[in-house]
């Protein structure tokens, strides 16, 4: 194999991810990027676990706290209602891949900040103890600069890519459930999107 064809081998795969460079220095082998599905429902746990990772989170806050003008809205909450927040930052085979923060009402799921938030499924508490069973969410993605108490977090120099998410889960009848954030490392994990046509376009 030629130098040129070896040297343009190496520029596509660094291209593509798989391999970096750094000045003065050489070539390296990235870390393999965490993929996650985004044609279903589910959490940060199971999705994880789905994809052979070992999980575990670390609980930055768990407080109860009166409801912001934007949770009172989001959440269609009256001006007095609490709410708990639920702060966590979630590893994937022990890396920091994500910073977690999660509102609820805190009449649908009185005394939720006194469970094992470290190592069960937020989701998986909140349908088992309390019945409350989340049908549908809506999501908001953009990419932003990590802060530096981010990037502290997360492991990444204060700058670096993050993808922020803000979700708002449902029950079947529409009433709305959580409100949260996430601020996802960008080198670090990939979200697959997966587009369907409706029965009305296929027929078109």
């Amino acid at each position: 194999m030629s130098r040129l064809t070896a040297r343009n081998a190496v520029s596509e795969l660094v291209k593509e991810g798989y391999l970096y460079r750094v000045h003065g220095q050489g070539t390296f082998v990235s870390k393999p990027r965490v993929e996650t599905s985004y044609s279903r429902f589910t959490g940060f746990m199971e999705d994880m676990r789905k994809r052979g990772y070992r999980t575990h989170s670390k609980v930055l806050e768990a407080s109860e706290i009166s409801a912001s003008s934007e949770l009172q809205e989001v959440l269609q909450l009256g001006k007095k209602e609490r709410v708990y927040k639920i702060a966590r930052l979630r590893f994937a085979n022990d890396e920091p891949i994500v910073i977690q923060e999660a509102y609820l009402p805190s009449k649908m799921c009185p005394g939720i900040i006194e469970e094992d938030l470290e190592n069960n499924s937020l989701y998986e508490i909140m349908g088992k103890k309390y019945g409350i069973f989340i049908d549908h969410a809506s999501d908001r993605l953009e990419a932003i600069s990590a802060t530096g108490e981010q990037a502290e977090q997360l492991g990444i120099n204060e700058g670096n890519p993050v993808l922020y998410f803000n979700r708002i889960s449902f029950l079947k009848d529409e009433t709305p459930v959580e409100f949260a954030k996430s601020w996802y490392r960008g080198d670090r994990y990939v979200f697959e999107i997966e587009l369907r046509k409706s029965q009305e376009e296929k027929n078109l």
